[in-house]
């Protein structure tokens, strides 16, 4: 077997788990994998995208801050008064 191009760590071969995303960055272009994965670079994502997740970000954390204010499943008081609350603030 050929391990020219294998990273070599102390005389033994290293174990390196990749996943699909990062074989595809890695495959595609070699560049774009470096930058992302190996130095933690993220290209900037477009306005719209960027606007979307912020929203699904926020519908999330009043999600799971209701949810944690519930003292059991079937008490909806929190919930009542958390829109009663937002509705009074428009």
């Amino acid at each position: 077997m050929d391990y020219s191009g294998a990273i070599v760590v102390m005389g033994a071969i290293a174990d390196v788990t990749l996943s699909f995303s990062e074989l595809k960055y890695a495959f595609e272009c070699p560049y774009s994998f470096k930058l992302r994965f190996l130095y933690g670079f993220s290209p900037p994502i477009a306005e719209a995208l960027g606007y979307g997740k912020g929203l699904h970000d926020a519908l999330f954390e009043i999600h799971d801050r209701v949810l944690r204010s519930l003292s059991s499943p079937t008490d909806r008081r929190p919930l009542s008064k958390f829109v009663t609350n937002l509705s009074h603030r428009a």
